[in-house]
């Protein structure tokens, strides 16, 4: 009889083994689905901060770009004003800007 009875504790603590060794399985791929799960989200958000971050360059470099190409217009099409002006004042009229009558 004792034999029988350590032979059952032995069978019993087998399947106690296996059961632990079921559930640390389970465990191991449901941490696996959390990891997977953390990496995808991560990766989500980290595809959206770049996006913004290109975003906020390309207006910040095109509000450059505007500006670098705005000024110089300005400056030479002034320079252009005054000197038709003055042209017109000296000639009485010119070709660019018609006779002013007074």
């Amino acid at each position: 009889m004792s034999a029988f009875m350590s032979s059952l504790a032995r069978c019993a603590d087998s399947v106690q083994f296996v059961a632990t060794s079921l559930l640390h399985a389970v465990l191991g791929v449901i941490q696996a689905i959390f990891v997977l799960g953390r990496t995808i989200v991560e990766g989500a958000l980290e595809i959206g901060h770049r996006a913004v971050a290109l975003g906020l360059n390309l207006l910040r470099n095109t509000d450059r770009f505007i500006t670098a190409n705005t000024v110089p217009i300005l400056v030479v099409g002034g320079i252009y004003y005054l000197y038709a002006t003055r042209y017109q004042k000296r000639r009485k009229g010119s070709k660019f800007l018609p006779k002013q009558v007074t």
